[in-house]
């Protein structure tokens, strides 16, 4: 190998490096805005099933673009009749940022479940994996913005901040229930119908 050869090795490493870090700051720009358009709510009735559906092929796009090499499935337990009243945009935008953190927390072969009550006036819809868990120093941090493990393969930290914005903008809630080394299980919790819409 001569001298001009490991030059273009060397440049070709640096627009590789580049490219990389482009990449993340046009996820990142691109989180940010989905947050200062949070407020754009467009209620409407959906079929929760068929939501649920989308968002598990947009989570396999997504890991397909990142080269995730995850084998597992995604597991839906629920009554296909029950509709909800959501923001579509926003709803989904939960579900896919919350099933891809499981199957990123876990080995590629692991499954995720995804299990949907109807309880009175609202919806529980329970997301569980079976990955390392969230150790307890990080259960105050999970929800902040900018706050991530993944750097290193494309997390922003702002996906689980911008589901819990989004949940909240339904009148829901965002619990998790976890243990270290077994897994994750998130809850959302959402009524049926919005009272007080935007």
């Amino acid at each position: 190998m001569n001298k001009q050869d490991n030059i273009d090795d060397e440049i070709s490493d640096s627009m590789k490096a580049i490219k990389q870090k482009m990449e993340y700051f046009i996820s990142i720009l691109n989180e940010l805005n989905k947050m200062t358009t949070s407020h754009y709510i467009k209620f409407e009735i959906v079929n929760l099933s068929t939501l649920l559906d989308e968002a598990i092929r947009g989570v396999k796009a997504r890991i397909i673009d990142k080269n995730i090499a995850w084998s597992g499935k995604v597991n839906v337990s629920i009554d296909k009749t029950i509709e909800i009243e959501i923001d579509r945009n926003q709803m989904y935008e939960v579900f896919v940022n919350i099933i891809k953190n499981g199957i990123e927390a876990q080995d590629m072969e692991g499954n995720i479940s995804v299990i949907v009550n109807a309880q009175n006036e609202d919806v529980i819809i329970s997301i569980q994996d079976t990955g390392c868990g969230i150790e307890e120093y990080d259960n105050d941090y999970i929800l902040d913005q900018g706050i991530t493990s993944k750097q290193d393969s494309g997390g922003t930290g702002f996906g689980l901040s911008n589901a819990h914005l989004f949940i909240n903008n339904h009148s829901g809630d965002l619990s998790w229930d976890s243990t270290p080394g077994e897994g994750t299980v998130m809850k959302i919790k959402i009524p049926k119908r919005q009272i007080n819409e935007r």
